[in-house]
């Protein structure tokens, strides 16, 4: 099960100087958001009773504060294709199930910035039924839209039309 998402196009930029505050914040929210992790698993010795309860978020290590060094492996054991460019980090792509990386992307969303710095920085996204959505950011919260791909005049067109 789940549901598979890309981005269709992203212009969302990490600037280099916020790097190690985003890999903070990202770090953080295996401690601050524990309630919230939608993965885990559960054992139960047979011999002692002894239960082991693990959680973490889907599709991530348990553990990823210790093996992700810095903000880019967090980026990218959460699915992005990532460009670090001499602006910063930037978001080329994401082909997968979705998991919580929303999560990640608006605990550092005030610390992304736009290519040109004259808009706000965001994320198109579409999902394995068609629909399409864009995530803007910049702000403390995310603000999602839901969206529609449409081409105008393209209802002309016909199969069987001559020229």
């Amino acid at each position: 099960m789940g549901y598979y998402v890309e981005v269709q196009y992203a212009d969302w930029i990490l600037p280099r100087k916020h790097y190690d505050e985003a890999y903070n914040r990202m770090c953080e929210l295996n401690v601050t958001h524990h309630d919230v992790k939608r993965g885990g698993s559960y054992h139960k010795d047979s011999d002692t009773g002894a239960e082991t309860r693990n959680r973490w978020f889907s599709w991530m290590l348990p553990d990823y504060p210790d093996v992700c060094k810095n903000v880019k492996e967090i980026m990218e054991e959460l699915g992005f294709y990532i460009e670090e460019g001499e602006d910063g980090l930037a978001i080329s792509g994401y082909s997968n199930k979705t998991g919580q990386e929303g999560l990640f992307l608006e605990s550092v969303s005030d610390l992304i910035i736009h290519s040109t710095g004259e808009m706000l920085p965001f994320i198109v996204w579409s999902g394995e039924d068609g629909g399409s959505w864009k995530e803007v950011y910049g702000e403390k919260e995310v603000r999602v839209f839901d969206g529609v791909v449409s081409f105008p005049g393209e209802e002309n067109l016909s199969k069987n039309a001559s020229s």
